[in-house]
Parts: structure tokens; sequence; C-alpha cells
């Protein structure tokens, strides 16, 4: 096998494809014991955090990471040393073949990571969101000025708890409230809905 890979022109292919695929193999292994940062922009030369709606300056350089040249070397080389031994083409058209397999597993690396970028989500909810909104009181609301009580509200779309004050007389648990402000502490002012 060693010299299939590392015979004669076989080198030129053998040599990118192995250490390719170990880093390859290394960083998945990271990822699945959790011993590596799964944040995406790691070795990017450019911001993977912007706007994944908008293009800019640093779109190209988001394919400079460590698993897109990992990527494009496993492509480069079992690529080219399929075509070389394989299907016995000249060295010429088996590093064609291999640079051409190296981009396109280098475009399908950053396309998945793109499409992983869209699918995160801090899961931070800015209070001001929930003024105005309906819920149902989960744990009573004391009357103004005894304490802080729990309402279940749902925003954007996902079931949240908050912490609830009364400007007025108590909210017994299960009541239906309306959310009339948000405030510094962290917790919302709440009245049954219904009254003005």
């Amino acid at each position: 096998m060693w010299s299939a890979l590392f015979d004669g022109q076989a080198a030129w292919f053998g040599i990118p494809a192995v250490l390719g695929t170990a880093v390859f193999a290394l960083r998945l292994l990271m990822v699945l014991i959790g011993g590596h940062d799964t944040d995406f922009d790691h070795g990017a030369l450019g911001d993977a955090h912007g706007d994944a709606g908008h293009s800019d300056s640093g779109d190209a350089l988001r394919l400079l990471t460590l698993e897109g040249g990992a990527a494009f070397f496993m492509g480069l080389g079992w690529g080219g040393l399929g075509a070389l031994k394989g299907a016995d083409l000249s060295v010429g058209w088996s590093i064609l073949t291999g640079f051409g397999c190296g981009a396109v597993l280098l475009l399908a690396q950053a396309a998945m990571m793109r499409a992983v970028h869209k699918l995160q989500a801090s899961g931070n909810v800015s209070i001001v969101e929930t003024v105005g909104l309906e819920g149902v009181v989960y744990v009573a609301v004391p009357a103004a000025g005894k304490g802080r009580g729990l309402v279940t509200l749902v925003v954007g779309g996902k079931q949240r708890q908050f912490n609830a004050l009364s400007a007025g007389k108590e909210i017994p648990s299960q009541t239906r409230v309306v959310v009339d402000r948000a405030n510094d502490d962290n917790t919302v002012t709440v009245r049954r809905a219904g009254s003005a």
C-alpha cells in the first residue's frame, strides 16, 4: 500500500492525501469528543460571524480554514492518485483532476459550514420583546412592592418564563396577564388581561 501512495509520481498525490485525511480525521475526532472549539471561525482569516445573508470581501477568505485546507488536500491527493493509478492518466491530467476534486471538496465543506452557521442561534431574547404580549401566571405575582412571581410567555415562537411584578393587587396563578413594561432588573410588570 505504501508503495502505491509514495513511489515515483504517486508521492505528489499520496503525501497531500495522507496529510489532508489525517488532519481532517483529527479535527472531526476532536469535535466528536468535545475537545475542540466548535465555533466555526477557528483558523479563519475572515470573519465567519458576519451576516450570513450578505456578501463582503471576507467571503473568499472564509474558505481558508484548517478544515478547508484539509478538504482541499484530501481531494487533490485522492483524486489525483485515483486518476494516476486507477485511470492511468498522465501526470498532467492527474494534477488537473486532483485540483478539480480538491476544489469540489473545498466548496462542499464551505457550503456545509455556511449551512451549519445559519443554524446557530444565540437563544437570547431581549426582554423588551415581551411588552404587549399576553401570557399566564405560573407562580402567583404578589401585590406591588411585595415580591416577584413568574409568568409564562411565548416569545419568538418559544415558551419562556420571566420574573414578574404587579403594579397593583396580587395576581393568582393561572391568570391571563399582559406585559405592560420591561424593567431594568430583567423583570416584567404585568396586569390582568382585559383590565386597563
